[in-house]
């Protein structure tokens, strides 16, 4: 009896190795989604709240000047403004991190030829939370609304880098004074963008991917689907658009189906050799000759001949 009783006594205990991976597996159980939920807070902890670059305390001009303008929602930002010689300003919005200066080579190059600009620091250089697109929206507002009321401005455009093209889409479908619209390296919709990188269903990326979704949505209050240039694009009423992109980043800001949204008045142009950004380091003087000859035809009626 004592040995039948030992026997399954050993039968009924488990082996020491099975003990080990259960007490792993619990282990994991208790670890895995504190640090699911570390590392998907610290991703969009930086996402949302990039640094404030240093800006310049002068001019770049000497014919501009320092602006501060207060949005709809009370948030006072710090910009540049430089009237125009030939009665067409266009509002410049930078990417994620942006101050009033990231734009500010853009701004001397359209200087040269007569164009006026306007450019402001984005949200986050106020100490506010950055919305990759949603709540700026109050940040185009004053722009436009400055510009318009500058007696020297008879005509309005925009150009938007990467976030500050997201920005762009939106304010031009609001607003019809907008009537040229340039947005280089921009997504086509920010859950597309959140989701982008491929990942195994249910797998730990996979699941970073939608636990940031849904931390931008309680952080903001916005929702990543309704951050869409596609959707904007398609509500610009025909107005002038070039979309700039770089043919390395072709594959995941999806150009074509943005030109596709914006209708037949619309332009693509991939910059041979660009990534996300440096399209006039690329490009050279052929960035330049573009986004001139664009504004120059939408803005001020004027057609270069080739």
């Amino acid at each position: 009896m004592k040995h039948n009783i030992r026997s399954r006594s050993h039968r009924t205990s488990l082996p020491y190795a099975a003990r080990l991976a259960l007490f792993g597996m619990a282990a994991l159980a208790a670890v895995y989604p504190a640090g699911l939920l570390t590392l998907t807070g610290a991703y969009m902890y930086g996402l949302l709240h990039p640094a404030c670059p240093p800006a310049s305390p002068e001019p770049p001009l000497p014919e501009a000047r320092a602006i501060r303008l207060t949005g709809a929602d009370g948030v006072t930002l710090p910009g540049w403004y430089l009237p125009p010689r030939n009665g067409a300003a266009v509002m410049l919005l930078g990417g994620l991190g942006a101050n009033q200066d990231a734009m500010l080579p853009e701004l001397r190059l359209l200087a040269q030829h007569g164009f006026g600009a306007v450019t402001l620091a984005n949200r986050h250089c106020a100490g506010e939370i950055a919305t990759l697109g949603c709540r700026e929206a109050a940040e185009f507002d004053a722009m436009l609304k400055f510009l318009l009321a500058q007696p020297e401005v008879k005509q309005v455009g925009a150009l938007g880098f990467s976030v500050g093209g997201v920005v762009v889409a939106a304010g031009a479908a609001r607003h019809a004074e907008v009537a040229a619209v340039v947005m280089e390296g921009n997504f086509p919709n920010l859950y597309a963008e959140m989701t982008a990188v491929e990942a195994a269903p249910l797998g730990f990326q996979w699941q970073v991917q939608r636990l940031a979704v849904v931390c931008y949505r309680l952080a903001t209050g916005c929702r990543a689907k309704a951050v869409s240039p596609l959707d904007d694009l398609a509500a610009l009423a025909g107005r002038p658009v070039l979309l700039v992109h770089g043919e390395l980043e072709a594959q995941r800001t999806q150009p074509w189906a943005q030109l596709a949204a914006a209708g037949e008045n619309a332009n693509l142009w991939l910059v041979p050799g660009a990534g996300h950004g440096g399209y006039a380091t690329a490009a050279g003087e052929d960035y330049e000759r573009r986004l001139v000859d664009f504004f120059s035809a939408s803005l001020l009626g004027e057609v270069k001949e080739e």
